[in-house]
């Protein structure tokens, strides 16, 4: 029986083999993997309207990205509401097991927070006439930690530069440029970078390398100049939080002794966010080039700054296609991440008829 994708009200649990999987997890090392990326807490978004009515197709099998774990839990829930029958289950075991387990066929469905890469073309294709559908994005955020700054805006060449270890100092004139109403001191900064591999610090480095010159390595491992090192989202927060003029990177997560950075003056805002894909949505297309979100424009009031999440599904899967026209019906819940609208959702409608 049909339902309708509005009206959402009702818990759903996102598992592998019955376990219940922890807020915060940790993926495991697979190869060609992001790993170890923190999730913010499950949130309860608000519904849209329905942009077609689900086949109700029944349950569904994914795993992949833990960046995109409660993403995938807020999808399930509305789509869940919608069809009471169909259930997601999901195994957060890192973006490459994912979409291994996917092209063995183990699984319906994968998510990975980067474009698939040629060379991974052959298996998708060998499993089924496939498509990946950027479906939720992530923003990065910069966070600092300076006594008296309550706003401060910095651009991609300074970032890049600070975090490099070419700026040593909050008063630099650098950054005294960019915020001419803010009294900085000569205080040292402390640059925090991860200590472990992960898809933040990927995407964080991949942006400053196309917005703001960074060529010392665009990897899942920092290799900037940091004066001190953190493991996941939580423990880069809690070395923010603790140090006095810290600056560091991370997903969402909310800071109580910490302030998010301006980047080109814009916040990394849900509207910043959906303004980054939309720019870099290709003609006619969803083939989104990471060099086209990493170098939106922030004068447009775009946050460049941003992971995508790919859905990785065969053409012909019903229960795939419920789960895509689902997470089109969930809107920000202040969760850290950003479904599809405006332009973006029109696009993805197109690629699902």
């Amino acid at each position: 029986m049909r339902g309708s994708l509005v009206g959402l009200g009702a818990a759903v649990v996102v598992a592998a083999a019955a376990v219940v999987v922890p807020l915060t997890v940790m993926e495991p090392s697979v190869a060609g993997s992001p790993v170890a990326a923190d999730v913010p807490p499950v949130t309860t978004p608000s519904p849209a309207e329905p942009p077609a009515e689900p086949a109700c197709a029944g349950e569904l099998v994914g795993s992949g990205s833990s960046l995109a774990r409660n993403a995938v839990a807020d999808v399930a829930a509305a789509l869940e509401r919608a069809c009471p029958d169909s259930v997601v289950d999901y195994a957060p075991v890192g973006s490459g097991g994912g979409l291994q387990q996917f092209t063995s066929g183990a699984t319906g469905f994968a998510v990975v927070d980067r474009p698939l890469a040629e060379s991974e073309m052959p298996a998708v294709r060998a499993r089924c006439e496939a498509q990946a559908y950027p479906f939720v994005a992530h923003p990065v955020m910069v966070r600092y930690h300076v006594a008296g700054v309550g706003d401060l805006n910095l651009d991609a060449p300074t970032l890049t530069k600070i975090f490099g270890g070419a700026i040593t100092t909050w008063n630099d004139p650098a950054i005294v440029e960019q915020n001419p109403d803010t009294a900085l001191s000569a205080r040292p900064i402390v640059v925090v970078g991860r200590g472990d591999e992960s898809a933040t610090t990927a995407a964080f480095q991949q942006y400053l390398a196309t917005a703001g010159g960074w060529t010392s390595g665009a990897g899942t491992t920092f290799t900037g100049k940091a004066t001190q090192t953190a493991q996941g989202d939580s423990g880069m927060l809690a070395m923010i939080e603790n140090t006095e003029g810290a600056i560091g990177y991370l997903t969402a997560a909310e800071g109580t002794r910490s302030q998010v950075l301006r980047i080109g003056g814009v916040a990394p805002e849900p509207d910043a966010v959906a303004t980054t894909i939309t720019s870099a949505l290709p003609g006619g297309g969803l083939a989104l080039d990471p060099a086209d979100v990493y170098g939106a424009d922030p004068a447009t009031g775009a946050y460049p700054l941003v992971i995508v999440s790919y859905a990785v599904t065969c053409d012909d899967d019903a229960a795939a296609r419920d789960f895509l026209l689902a997470s089109l019906t969930v809107r920000d819940g202040g969760s850290g991440y950003v479904f599809p609208a405006d332009e973006w959702a029109d696009r993805l409608v197109a690629a699902l008829q």
